[in-house]
């Protein structure tokens, strides 16, 4: 760790947190890291430990690890934060049916929440952010090696190689369920244990933005934190983030149930099981992406513009990064401009360019600190805005959530899913004219691939495209472009792609489920209900139009519509949809029951 009180010069390994280059304020952040981090991940390896074995038994190859549920001590757990809460304000067995009552609860709820939170910390603020840091880094490497597992078809990952006991216990578990499949419960089990993962990290990200602006200018106290407060500490932001869910769940469908065993909720609407199958067989065989060179060109000309450099450069630097640094769970620890003199370095670019791109993962400090009232990404989550400020001007990461960060900010900007600025609305317009195109040449190769006898025509221009064989002359017009219509065994198909991308927060999710589900002019469902209609109403003519012989007879019927995603959508689990929704992965297995 280093500043440029403590040298004059510039090397990459000075800012990795055993430099001996340390001036008496870098001192001061580096022993602090000392003392925060061994402790907590030792306490969160051992709870993450109990919430697996609540979700399967644990294997060491094929040799059961005996435990029983009964002797696990969870400690203290998010049930116990809301018992603690509901009883503070006198909620219990409580219902409310109206979103003003339900809003005013849970502003309650989550005002005490908050407030617990900062007592907490209150003996070591800078001590317990540093622990939240070092635990969402441990929870990267666990979510690394379980997914890079699952995707393992060629069985690359040799598992009495993990060097992480508890990582490397997980591994064969899960590889005990999968090989014996007991009772067809591993997919399931691998979903739920996804999801602890996921909602972990959600929970984290939020809870390291409270308190990072709740010890903001607060002094380092260069002593251990305190391991019971800092468990509770972990269960108050894991309720704190299921409290957000379940009332975001609850203004939706107007209702919430508080009953006397502290238990919050409202309406289920899904099938647990039928998403982790979907889920996990999606994950397994998902699509691979790629861009042409002309839409990279393009990107890179966007990311110039606003953030001084490249996709390539981006990739550049996470290789750079992984070249400097063996360790990734280390800590990079320095002053705001030995970082930039990094990237500089990294990209051998200006020091305009590597300042311009360094304020991208800069947290902001501020005094105006907005708190969540939905589940929705925020922009100053430390899953992208991973540079925090310590002390003065002093900035301490893991490495491996600066790697993330910077993997997340690649994928955002090709996505273009970054927060709405001008820089969001011109990678919008790229990604969504060139990317989406892309999808839908892919969705057709996959198509004419599996049913070589198939008449199938893509991009189909509302205007000027389609002749109208029934009036003899002229051309249809369309209600919209359609994306595919396929002809197969007598079987009319009008398909619409969808590159949605993988949604992973309650928010994304229900927002995602209602855009397939929303019945009215501008939905998904009602625009390509008028295609379907506009292909059925002038069958000769498209059917001529696909190359179909005229001394075929093709009997008229209703076309079959689907939409098909580029990933896993919970929507594909929702019944009775005018147009279902089908991932990529299962459109052949689809389209091969409804002929």
């Amino acid at each position: 760790m280093v500043c440029f009180q403590c040298t004059d010069n510039f090397q990459p390994s000075f800012l990795v947190s055993e430099s001996a280059q340390t001036c008496k304020k870098c001192k001061k952040v580096k022993d602090l890291i000392k003392y925060s981090t061994n402790l907590s991940s030792y306490i969160y390896s051992i709870n993450l430990q109990n919430k697996f074995n609540m979700i399967s038994p644990s294997f060491n190859g094929n040799e059961l690890i005996y435990f029983n549920p009964k002797f696990i001590d969870e400690g203290y757990t998010e049930k116990e934060v809301f018992l603690e809460i509901i009883d503070c304000l006198n909620l219990q067995n409580t219902y409310y049916n109206n979103v003003k009552i339900i809003t005013n609860v849970c502003n309650q709820m989550m005002g005490l929440i908050i407030d617990r939170i900062n007592d907490l910390i209150s003996d070591n603020p800078k001590g317990y952010l540093i622990s939240l840091l070092n635990i969402l880094e441990y929870n990267l490497h666990l979510t690394f090696i379980t997914i890079s597992w699952l995707s393992d078809k060629e069985n690359n990952i040799i598992i009495e190689e993990i060097t992480d006991n508890f990582a490397r216990v997980v591994i064969n578990s899960l590889k005990f369920q999968r090989d014996y499949n007991f009772l067809g419960r591993f997919e399931q089990i691998y979903k739920e244990w996804e999801g602890v993962l996921s909602f972990d990290k959600l929970a984290f990200q939020y809870g390291i933005e409270i308190v990072t602006y709740l010890s903001d200018k607060k002094q380092i106290n260069n002593s251990q934190i305190d391991p019971i407060n800092f468990k509770k500490l972990i269960a108050t932001i894991r309720a704190m983030y299921e409290l957000l869910f379940t009332c975001e769940s609850a203004y939706e469908h107007k209702e919430l149930i508080i009953d006397k065993k502290g238990n919050i909720s409202t309406k289920k609407t899904n099938n647990y099981s039928e998403i982790a199958k979907k889920y996990v067989d999606c994950m397994i065989n998902r699509k691979v992406s790629s861009f042409d060179i002309k839409t990279i060109n393009k990107l890179n000309m966007v990311c110039k513009k606003y953030i001084g450099i490249s996709l390539e450069e981006i990739s550049k630097i996470i290789g750079g990064l992984q070249n400097h640094y063996v360790n990734s769970d280390d800590f990079l620890i320095g002053s705001v401009d030995y970082f930039q003199k990094l990237i500089k370095h990294l990209l051998q670019c200006s020091d305009k360019d590597a300042e311009k791109f360094l304020s991208i993962l800069m947290s902001a400090r501020t005094n105006n600190f907005i708190f969540a009232t939905s589940t929705s990404l925020r922009e100053n989550r430390p899953l992208r805005k991973c540079l925090i400020t310590i002390e003065d001007d002093i900035v301490a990461c893991p490495i491996s959530i600066l790697e993330f960060s910077l993997i997340g900010l690649y994928l955002d900007i090709t996505y273009a899913t970054l927060p709405k600025s001008p820089f969001q609305k011109e990678l919008f317009t790229i990604v969504d004219k060139y990317v989406h195109k892309k999808f839908e040449s892919d969705v057709i190769l996959h198509l004419k691939n599996n049913f070589i006898d198939a008449f199938i025509k893509g991009d189909i221009e509302k205007d000027n495209m389609v002749p109208d064989i029934e009036a003899g002359r002229g051309f249809l017009q369309l209600p919209g472009q359609i994306d595919i219509i396929m002809l197969y065994r007598n079987k009319m198909f009008v398909i619409e792609c969808k590159d949605i991308g993988l949604k992973y927060t309650p928010k994304s999710i229900l927002n995602e489920v209602y855009r397939f589900r929303k019945i009215g002019n501008k939905s998904f469902q009602n625009k390509l209900s008028n295609k379907v209609e506009s292909v059925y109403n002038n069958w000769d003519s498209i059917v001529a139009f696909l190359g179909v012989s005229s001394e075929n007879k093709i009997q008229k019927h209703m076309p079959i519509s689907l939409f098909v995603t580029d990933t896993f959508s919970v929507a594909a689990i929702e019944k009775d949809l005018p147009s279902p929704v089908v991932p990529f992965q299962k459109l052949i297995e689809w389209i091969n029951q409804q002929v």
